[in-house]
């Protein structure tokens, strides 16, 4: 135990407990910062994209007929859409963790995935309720997962609106 006590007073003594952090450079900071932000640039157009099909193949009798064939055009298109949203998080995370000053932005983009992944296992459920003729309202079938499926494309948005500006 006095051992251990004496070795523990030399290290601090020699400044061996003591570590002193590097700051990142301002190149390396503005490197991070562009990288988030061409990052999150290219993760928010696939995630409105998906939305924006999902919307249409929703939006006519005749697309609602077509998803309820197992491989039409229709439901190939749709499975791409619901890919795009239920792998949100790990497309998020392949972009890296959200530089600190882009931390807001980094949550938003985290919050947006949660919703927009439970938005999609909705439309799953829409779907298998149009095959089994069982939706409860069959003249709006996405009306349950609009609502998450809105409050992420919205989250989307406000994680676009909350970078930094540029420099300039």
């Amino acid at each position: 135990m006095l051992a251990a006590l004496a070795f523990a007073l030399g290290l601090s003594a020699c400044g061996g407990t003591k570590h002193t952090a590097t700051k990142p450079s301002a190149a390396t900071i503005e490197a991070a910062n562009a990288h988030w932000r061409a990052g999150l640039g290219r993760w928010r157009h696939s995630m409105l994209e998906a939305l924006d099909g999902i919307s249409l193949l929703f939006s006519t009798e005749t697309t609602l007929a077509d998803l309820q064939a197992i491989h039409s055009h229709a439901t190939l298109r749709l499975a791409a859409f619901e890919s795009t949203l239920t792998n949100c998080d790990e497309a998020l995370a392949r972009i890296g963790p959200a530089p600190p000053s882009f931390a807001l932005s980094g949550r938003y983009a985290s919050r947006a995935c949660k919703n927009l992944e439970l938005g999609e296992r909705m439309v799953e459920q829409a779907v298998r309720q149009m095959k089994d003729n069982t939706l409860i309202d069959p003249m709006d079938p996405l009306h349950t997962a609009s609502g998450p499926l809105s409050t992420g494309q919205q989250e989307i948005v406000t994680a676009s609106a909350a970078l930094a500006p540029e420099p300039t």
